[in-house]
């Protein structure tokens, strides 16, 4: 039986989040994968919100596999939905495939003596599924809770909450968040366990940096130093903080323009304080503005508490902007930034501005008083550390809300200090970081929620910024050299809409593979749309175009390798087929093709041992040749969800490893895929990451500009 897991979704109340996106892939991807059975194990909502509830069912209702659903402490966030989630929770006994699913209605983290003995009587064909690990329950019940699960240690225990993953020693899991705002170290994840085999898989809903991010990329500079590392690093936007708006920053700026800068951001002075409109120092800044060209303005939300904010006060301020600002272009862009929640507030007393309807508002009020150009300025760290507002409004419900809208970013990480209290504007490590991750916002700035404008990393401690640029540094390009379209049988998809895919998991170099007989007598009409495909898509990603040769008779048709001369590389199939027309020549039939090959899906450690070839002699002839062999990670529905075994026996077979390495082969990876739905970026990425690890040389090498 093959259980389906999820976990932390935490739907918000806008239902245009993509946390949405997310659980609509979940329960097609459970559907396609034939999932026997679905567990929600806790937190399905941000916090019970009543119109989440209702979408929540709504999508389940009817579902064709059981679902089992385990209430969270989110969805018990909103008192007067409480009593709808408890009517929510499955029975604490499903028994489907043969399999009892014991499930700990645990969201409130208190559990009956009903509970207790069916716990006791758990064997070889049950699963618990809790949403809180034993460890987070209150005494007396975390001490029950490990001591039945000392004297039950074999059998299958899922748990949740913390958002992160891992499969213990004792056989219990710790299941990934499927929350695009939270979980932990990678893109959000299902699970899934199949309960003969003992087998466990994660599949991510893949969030990689966006192709084109790093070149909105800019620098918030509290320090001279920050607009000297700008320059070096010629970044096209940068932000001046108060304590550089002075005449003395002019060489530096100019030396930051010289290396391609093009976007300067000034920070404003306060708008407001003591609960009156500041004018101290703005003229001083609007002039300062004008002296250095300014592009855009960042601007706080004007401090003052929500409850006494008033339409008249906002145009008052509005007013004083458009007036204080006329000698500026009105091609200058106002960000209007929201602020977050502190010591300070209380819910019912807090500042203006901490929720995107009262940015919002400011906005629509600004509009009305200049004709310069306005929006939202997103600082994602003041949404994320927000509490208790972040319950409702997480990070995809702000992109929801304002994404559109918005001229610019600020973007960091916040961590808690030794006094145990959220700090921003910390370095960010991890796009997935512990606190606040990124895939919704690389998903949502992919999908065209979110505006593409300057990002500007606001960071505080001195050096931090090289953190954040160490972790781009280190990203490992993404190429995938095996994929099909509707030119092939077995394929269906346009062309164009596999680049899409392509792009949106993050590949940068792209191979286009039809099969020989499926291109047939189309092969120059099939280099020329290659071709134009490559063009008309150049600033998102490289595309070459390439062919899947079959090897066997009736199926490779290949008269005159001229058919072919001018495609970038071909991969050969079959090799390892008794019928294989390369019989015992290889080299030969590859040297007659006369275009780069590969080897694809094919185990060449046991085709050379079945030849009775030496193994370092036969890879040291291919890597001379410049003849490179694919690790195939395709798991799609074309080829059943199987996988090649070759695969994972290199991954780990070190030996294997260094006979290649020493043979200075190129390796590439090919998902090999059919249909664009079924594309799993993140098993590319992954064999990428272990090839590079191990210093293996990757197949992208070979079509470089300066290796062609």
């Amino acid at each position: 039986m093959k259980l389906c897991l999820i976990a932390d979704l935490h739907l918000p109340y806008h239902p245009d989040a993509v946390h949405y996106d997310v659980f609509a892939w979940a329960l097609q991807d459970l559907q396609k994968k034939q999932a026997d059975a679905v567990v929600f194990a806790g937190d399905f909502t941000a916090n019970g919100h009543p119109d989440t509830l209702r979408r929540f069912r709504e999508k389940l209702d009817g579902f064709p596999v059981p679902v089992i659903i385990i209430p969270g402490n989110s969805d018990f966030r909103t008192p007067e939905t409480a009593a709808e989630v408890r009517a929510m929770a499955s029975g604490t006994v499903t028994e489907t495939g043969g399999i009892r699913i014991l499930s700990l209605n645990d969201g409130e983290q208190a559990l009956t003596e009903e509970t207790y003995t069916l716990l006791e009587t758990a064997d070889e064909n049950t699963v618990v599924c809790a949403h809180h690990p034993f460890g987070c329950f209150p005494e007396p019940h975390r001490s029950r809770l490990k001591k039945w699960r000392e004297s039950h240690p074999d059998v299958p225990l899922f748990t949740a909450h913390l958002h992160l993953a891992g499969w213990q020693n004792d056989g219990s899991c710790l299941l990934p968040a499927a929350d695009p705002d939270k979980n932990i170290g990678a893109s959000p994840a299902i699970v899934y366990y199949d309960t003969d085999t003992k087998e466990l898989r994660q599949t991510q809903y893949y969030c990689p940096v966006p192709y084109d991010f790093a070149e909105y990329l800019g620098l918030s500079c509290r320090r001279t130093a920050d607009i000297g590392y700008a320059a070096d690093r010629r970044l096209g936007c940068i932000e001046l903080r108060g304590e550089l708006l002075t005449e003395s920053v002019l060489p530096l700026l100019a030396r930051w323009r010289d290396a391609g800068g093009h976007t300067l951001s000034l920070h404003a002075p306060e708008l407001v304080m003591n609960g009156q409109l500041n004018t101290d120092g703005w003229r001083s800044f609007a002039e300062f503005a004008e002296k250095v060209s300014a592009d855009r303005l960042t601007i706080h939300v004007p401090n003052v508490p929500a409850h006494t904010v008033t339409d008249g006060f906002l145009g008052e301020i509005a007013g004083f902007l458009d007036r204080i600002l006329s000698d500026l272009p009105d091609s200058l862009v106002l960000g209007i930034e929201n602020m977050h929640m502190t010591a300070k507030d209380t819910p019912e007393n807090h500042r203006f501005g901490y929720l995107p309807e009262e940015c919002l508002r400011f906005l629509a009020i600004l509009r009305k008083h200049t004709a310069k150009k306005t929006g939202i300025h997103l600082d994602t760290g003041h949404a994320r550390n927000n509490a208790p507002f972040s319950q409702n409004y997480t990070s995809g419900a702000w992109y929801a809300e304002v994404g559109s809208e918005i001229v610019g970013y600020h973007i960091h990480q916040y961590a808690l200090n030794a006094a145990g209290v959220p700090e921003n504007h910390q370095p960010i490590g991890d796009w997935y970081g512990k606190y606040i991750s990124y895939a919704s916002f690389f998903r949502a700035w992919q999908n065209g929620q979110l505006a593409k404008a300057p990002v500007i990393l606001e960071i505080r401690p001195e050096d931090g910024y090289q953190v954040t640029f160490d972790l781009l540094d280190r990203a490992v390009p993404m190429f995938d050299l095996h994929s099909h379209t509707h030119y092939s049988f077995c394929g269906r998809d346009l062309p164009q809409k596999l680049v899409d895919t392509m792009v949106r998991n993050g590949v940068r170099l792209l191979g286009i593979t039809d099969h020989n007989y499926g291109i047939g007598k189309r092969k120059a009409q099939y280099l020329r749309e290659m071709r134009q495909l490559a063009a008309d898509n150049a600033e998102r990603l490289r595309i070459l175009c390439g062919i899947e040769i079959a090897t066997i008779p009736g199926n490779f048709d290949i008269a005159d390798p001229a058919e072919i001369a001018e495609y970038d590389y071909c991969l050969l199939e079959h090799i390892d087929h008794p019928d294989s027309l390369t019989r015992d020549d290889l080299f030969g039939f590859i040297e007659k093709l006369g275009i780069r090959c590969g080897i694809a899906h094919t185990d060449l450690f046991a085709y050379c041992d079945s030849r009775g070839y030496d193994r370092r002699e036969f890879f040291g002839k291919l890597a001379e040749r410049g003849i490179f062999w694919e690790m195939n990670v395709s798991y799609d529905s074309i080829h059943r969800y199987r996988e090649h075994p070759y695969v994972a026996d290199f991954v780990n077979d070190p030996e294997k490893q260094a006979i290649v390495r020493d043979a200075g082969m190129y390796i590439s990876v090919g998902f090999d895929g059919h249909r664009r739905e079924d594309y799993d970026g993140a098993k590319v990425a992954e064999m990428i990451r272990f090839l590079k690890n191990t210093d293996i040389r990757t197949a992208d090498e070979l079509f470089h500009p300066q290796a062609d």
